[in-house]
């Protein structure tokens, strides 16, 4: 992942990143997915690899945190 640019309000002490693998993921699944993310409080970057079937983001812990963004993909 490449490290995104400073946005306003982001924490980069608190700065995370995370790649999670999911099933079955579709390209449809992926848009959906890193827009409904995207647009969580926090979140500096998202984007889904479907080849690995892999979501990467990078967020601000103090803003969210990985339950939340697990929940959002659950939903």
């Amino acid at each position: 992942m490449t490290r995104a640019k400073h946005r306003v309000g982001i924490d980069e002490a608190s700065l995370f990143a995370r790649r999670l693998k999911l099933s079955g993921l579709t390209e449809e699944k992926g848009r959906k997915a890193t827009g409904a993310i995207a647009r969580m409080k926090g979140v500096v970057e998202v984007f889904v690899t479907e080849g690995t079937q892999t979501l990467s983001v990078s967020y601000d812990a103090s803003k969210c945190g990985l339950d939340e963004i697990e929940t959002t993909l659950l939903a």
